[in-house]
């Protein structure tokens, strides 16, 4: 193995050294000594994406968030019937959402019903071409049905009332 001689211009790393031509072949090239300030970022230049339509310029700062925004707001104390103590008015919301859906779902089993017999019925009349004898028949039926499950849910709901109390 032969051992190579470091040519006489190199440093101890291997790469040449700079030479005061090659600084002065670099235009923006400043010595450490002309200058002390750091380097500015260059601004990228501005290319227009989509050319022919206008340019938005950069948005302002949003002003400050008021504090009245930032704060929780203070719930009023809202008291009982002798106007002593409070009211625990959730309880009440509760009862009446859940009231009301209750009312919700027993108007929609009510028309869903009637309107499952009508279609069933139109379909069987379509499939024997037959007079709209079926759709009347399970039409009405739909509606005796929803009757009849209407006056059953509200006997349960009685119970359940009795129960509770």
């Amino acid at each position: 193995m032969t051992q190579s001689t470091p040519e006489p211009n190199s440093n101890q790393s291997g790469h040449r050294p700079i030479t005061k031509s090659m600084k002065s072949a670099r235009p923006n090239a400043a010595s450490p000594q002309e200058s002390t300030e750091p380097p500015r970022p260059s601004k990228p230049p501005e290319v227009d994406v989509f050319p022919g339509l206008p340019v938005i310029p950069d948005l302002p700062e949003p002003p400050a968030m008021p504090t009245l925004l930032t704060q929780p707001v203070r719930q009023p104390k809202t008291q009982n019937i002798l106007g002593m103590g409070e009211r625990d008015k959730g309880k009440e919301q509760r009862k009446n959402v859940s009231d009301l859906g209750r009312a919700w779902g027993v108007a929609m089993d009510f028309i869903f019903t009637i309107v499952a017999g009508f279609l069933v019925g139109f379909g069987i009349d379509s499939y024997f071409k037959t007079l709209p004898l079926w759709t009347l028949v399970l039409m009405a039926f739909g509606f005796v049905y929803a009757m009849w499950r209407i006056i059953r849910r509200s006997m349960e709901d009685e119970k359940k009332e009795k129960l509770s109390k």
